[in-house]
């Protein structure tokens, strides 16, 4: 195969050199081009579409099993379980748990608030003492143990 493509390409390489010295010696039109490359194609000295020595075509591959084959077998095992098929293949979500329930978050929030620990515009944020952070914990507290149906998520 290898010397076949060989051959082709010392074709082509000769054809390429006879045109370049004939359009050194003697110019020619585009139709004369075109002509006489419809007449090398047509004779067979231009290869044309997947033959060309640039694409050349794949093997064919011959299958040692029938189609229908392969299928049922497939189907057998996607019904087995040993094929995960449609949402099977796809991990399961994670869910994310918070640890703190929105209602926590509101009342420490709405604390922290009320004794100025959260800033305005491009105030400073100030450090809370103990004893704030202390009234805080508590409000998170009051509000996981109320019996709202917020508090209850």
């Amino acid at each position: 195969m290898q010397s076949y493509s060989q051959a082709k390409l010392w074709v082509l390489l000769a054809a390429a050199i006879a045109t370049t010295s004939a359009l050194a010696d003697d110019p020619v039109s585009r139709a004369q081009v075109r002509a006489e490359t419809a007449a090398a194609v047509a004779a067979g000295d231009i290869p044309r579409g997947e033959g060309t020595p640039g694409y050349p075509r794949a093997a064919t591959v011959e299958s040692t099993r029938a189609r229908a084959d392969v299928r049922a077998e497939t189907t057998a095992a996607v019904r087995e379980g040993l094929i995960a098929r449609g949402e099977q293949q796809q991990p399961e979500a994670q869910v994310f748990v918070a640890a703190k329930s929105r209602a926590e978050v509101k009342a420490e929030t709405l604390a922290a608030m009320r004794m100025g620990l959260i800033p305005r515009g491009e105030a400073p944020a100030r450090d809370a003492t103990v004893a704030e952070l202390e009234q805080i914990r508590l409000a998170g507290e009051r509000a996981r143990n109320a019996s709202t149906a917020v508090a209850a998520r």
